[in-house]
Order: C-alpha cells, then sequence, then structure tokens
C-alpha cells in the first residue's frame, strides 16, 4: 500500500506543475476582483457564482470550488461559506465571505476573501478580521522548511485557541496538485493535525493558509487566505488579492482618492 508515501510525494511541485498553480492562482485572483466590482445591494446570493466562473472562462481553467455566506453584520447568522448559494439578495451592511477555486490541468489554486456591502465593517468583525490577520502574518512568517507543525499548532494555540473566538475550518492544509494533502492543521482545541508534531515543512511544498476566524456561537466569520509556496527562505504568496476586507458598492465608490 503505497497510498501514504504516495500522499508525501505529492506535497512537492515541480517547476512545471508551479507554472500550472500560478495560471490557476490568477484565476481566482481575477474572480476575486471581479466579485469585488460586482457586489452590491439587491443582488441574489448565487449570481456571484456566475460572476467566478465567468471572470477565468478564458484561460481555459475549470470550476472547483465557488463557496459564498451573505448575512447582516448586525445580526450574522452564518459564520462560514456554504457550498450551496441561496436566493438571498444582498443588502446594504452585509458581509460576505467567498472560498474559490480553480484548476489548470488539476493544478488548483484557491483564494478566500471577505467583502462588505455599502458599509464598512462593524467593531465585531472588524475584530475577527484583526485576528484573522495576525494568525495569516504570524503563521506565513514561521512556515519554512525544517518548521514543525507541533511549533505551528503553538502559534495556533497561543493565537485563537487562547483568544475569545475559534476557527470552524481547517487552519492549513496542503493542496494545489494531487488532493486535499498533508499536513491538514486545525489549533490544539479544535482537533489538532493529521501527521505527527515532529513532521517538518519542505521546500517546493504548496499549502493553503486560510485563517477562518469565528465566533464561539458559530454565528458570525471572517476567511482570509489563499495559496502559498514554502521556500527556502520562507513563503512566497501565490495569490495576489490580499488579505484586507474589501468594502464594496457605494461605499467603495464614495470614498475619498487615496484612501
Amino acid at each position: 500500500d503505497l497510498h501514504a508515501e504516495y500522499r508525501q510525494w505529492r506535497r512537492w511541485k515541480s517547476a512545471e506543475e508551479l507554472s500550472f498553480l500560478q495560471v490557476a492562482c490568477r484565476s481566482t485572483d481575477r474572480a476575486v476582483e471581479a466579485v469585488r466590482q460586482t457586489i452590491e445591494a439587491g443582488r441574489p446570493e448565487y449570481e456571484l457564482r456566475n460572476v467566478v466562473r465567468g471572470a477565468y472562462q478564458d484561460l481555459g481553467v475549470e470550476p472547483v470550488i465557488d463557496f459564498v455566506l451573505s448575512t447582516p453584520m448586525t445580526e450574522p447568522t452564518r459564520c462560514v461559506p456554504a457550498q450551496f448559494a441561496s436566493d438571498r439578495r444582498l443588502r446594504r451592511g452585509d458581509i460576505v465571505v467567498m472560498e474559490i477555486s480553480a484548476s489548470c490541468f488539476g493544478y488548483v489554486g484557491q483564494a478566500l476573501k471577505t467583502f462588505t456591502v455599502d458599509a464598512e465593517p462593524t467593531p465585531l468583525y472588524s475584530e475577527l478580521h484583526d485576528t484573522a490577520l495576525r494568525v495569516y502574518d504570524t503563521l506565513r512568517a514561521a512556515m519554512r522548511p525544517s518548521t514543525t507543525i507541533e511549533h505551528v499548532l503553538g502559534l495556533a494555540d497561543e493565537l485563537i485557541d487562547r483568544s475569545e473566538f475559534t476557527i470552524w475550518d481547517d487552519l492549513v492544509h496542503g493542496y494545489g496538485g494531487g488532493g486535499y494533502l498533508p499536513p491538514v492543521i486545525r489549533t490544539p482545541a479544535t482537533g489538532g493535525a493529521d501527521v505527527p508534531g515532529d513532521l517538518q515543512l519542505i521546500e517546493g511544498e504548496t499549502v493553503v493558509l486560510q485563517p477562518n476566524i469565528v465566533t464561539t456561537d458559530g454565528l458570525a466569520g471572517v476567511q482570509i487566505g489563499g495559496l502559498m509556496r514554502i521556500g527556502g527562505d520562507g513563503t512566497q504568496e501565490l495569490q495576489g488579492h490580499g488579505t484586507d476586507i474589501a468594502t464594496c458598492g457605494t461605499a467603495r465608490r464614495e470614498r475619498p482618492k487615496g484612501l
């Protein structure tokens, strides 16, 4: 049975494989920008999936994931994107979170992005995003060849488990080609990892870093992140869509230039 060994081999990506991944990542970045330009009050959730797929059709890639959530920031009821979009219409003051993946000949990019509709983030969502950004920046700086899973779990414990928030989905997972690959890492309080703590990250592997910070009641949450490569001197982001909360609609159009 070579299954376990094969999955470990698939962690590493060659230069040729990276060239396919770059197309896939460019596709998901395009999709994020198209969504940012499209979001407005009155538009149904399911239309955002059409926007995502239309953004990268000319690149010859295939859709993999276009999950979406929308909910009022003042009375949220959902913390993570759903696999099936609803006919709910976006409203001023909503938060929108999307998880987007596209495949180029089996090599998959992934973007996770949070948007607001005609409003700035509320204090709760600002705090959720600040926590997600802190996790993203800290883990990105820490993840390099020879970094152990135990070390990543320790940072997750410090930044998430000891905060007032938690996570719903995986925090880090191998990805890009060959399936959903190891290491799959959550936090110590939410399941730990699927590999031994002394397993080390390797140069050339690709992972998704996706802080999905949610309230403990599961009613509110944000997601940021995307695919990155573990390089010899640190991580290389393969996605370019950014980790900010994108303010969309009238609030974006009315924002003074330079801000």
